[in-house]
């Protein structure tokens, strides 16, 4: 369904000549939520982090669920100053507002990654973007935000054939 409406939202955006910023949003060390306390723990959780995020968000905005603790939110009629805005107020109201579970406050951070909509691009390519930003958002420390830039896509397709030749490599025994 979120893929549907980013598609809508790109169609908009390319007709009116303007911006679509887009955001992927990870919640951090989520993973460990669920294995300390459970799914159901994990739920609430995510709840906790959605009316959170909702309440950054203006009524034309969308937001959806990309699986597990990922989330993307597009921002029509916004633009990259905009974007700035909702990822750092998104990064600081999760983090000053602990979820509260049965089992005590559970605090929470998230990074963000930014992008915007390039025309004619897919929404799949939106996102892979945007998800890349959110990567060097984590690898940052967590509990912040990034904004794509063309170097990240380099920089991952290198880290990408790198592995697949170390991969190659191991199963030739050519690394001992």
């Amino acid at each position: 369904a979120f893929l549907t409406l980013l598609d809508k939202a790109i169609s908009q955006a390319r007709r009116r000549r303007a911006e679509l910023p887009v955001l992927v949003i990870d919640l951090d060390q989520f993973k460990k939520i669920n294995d300390t306390w459970g799914h159901q723990c994990g739920d609430e959780v995510l709840r906790h982090f959605v009316g959170l995020a909702a309440s950054c968000l203006r009524r034309e905005d969308l937001m959806g669920g990309l699986g597990g603790e990922e989330f993307a939110i597009a921002l029509p009629l916004a633009t990259r100053e905009g974007a700035r805005a909702v990822a750092e107020r998104l990064c600081s109201l999760v983090g000053q507002h602990p979820a509260m579970t049965e089992h005590g406050p559970i605090a929470l951070t998230v990074s963000v990654g930014v992008t915007l909509c390039a025309a004619g691009e897919s929404p799949e390519g939106v996102l892979h973007r945007a998800d890349a930003a959110m990567y060097q958002a984590k690898q940052r420390g967590r509990n912040t935000w990034c904004f794509f830039d063309a170097g990240m896509q380099a920089a991952a397709q290198a880290r990408s054939a790198l592995e697949a030749d170390l991969r190659v490599a191991l199963q030739q025994r050519q690394c001992l």
